[in-house]
């Protein structure tokens, strides 16, 4: 039996080397910004969308307002589509797969663009079976916030190269 002064080695020595090989948890990387309020526009077909990008900017430290702001983005539009990726030899759908795609634009203060249009994507694909239909519904619904977080941390990471090009 490993006494217990082994295990804390063992661990101590594990997590030396993630740290030695650059491993990090998954976080919104360098996002480093030139503004700290932002107001958020747009996104009426999607209220879930628009909670995820305000959670993203406030977990960035941007608070995010609705006037008195250095930028704004503007939520154009948040399309998810659905659609059959493959189907089994009996015809049947085996596995679909989910788009999500949201457009916007990102403007200084006076409401000049600093992106115009940019547009962030995310795909994900589940199996499918008529015999699980409730927990397949659970799966989608799952992936779709997953998805919702990818899209605002997709474009919250865009903003942040156009925030770094625009000063430097």
């Amino acid at each position: 039996m490993v006494s217990r002064a082994a295990r804390a080695i063992g661990l101590i020595a594990v997590c030396a080397a993630l740290a030695a090989c650059g491993y990090h948890l998954r976080g919104m990387g360098d996002t480093a910004l030139s503004f700290t309020t932002v107001a958020i526009e747009g996104g009426d077909n999607d209220p879930l969308l628009v909670e995820r990008v305000k959670d993203t900017f406030s977990r960035a430290n941007i608070t995010v307002v609705k006037e008195g702001f250095e930028r704004q983005v503007k939520i154009l539009g948040a399309n998810q589509t659905r659609k059959a990726s493959a189907v089994d030899a009996g015809g049947n759908v085996a596995i679909y797969a989910l788009d999500y795609v949201m457009t916007f634009s990102f403007l200084d203060a006076e409401g000049a663009p600093l992106l115009e249009n940019a547009q962030v994507a995310a795909h994900r694909e589940y199996e499918f079976n008529e015999q699980e239909i409730l927990g397949k519904d659970e799966e989608q619904q799952l992936l779709l916030r997953e998805m919702r977080g990818d899209l605002a941390r997709d474009m919250l990471r865009r903003i942040s190269r156009a925030e770094r090009n625009r000063s430097g």
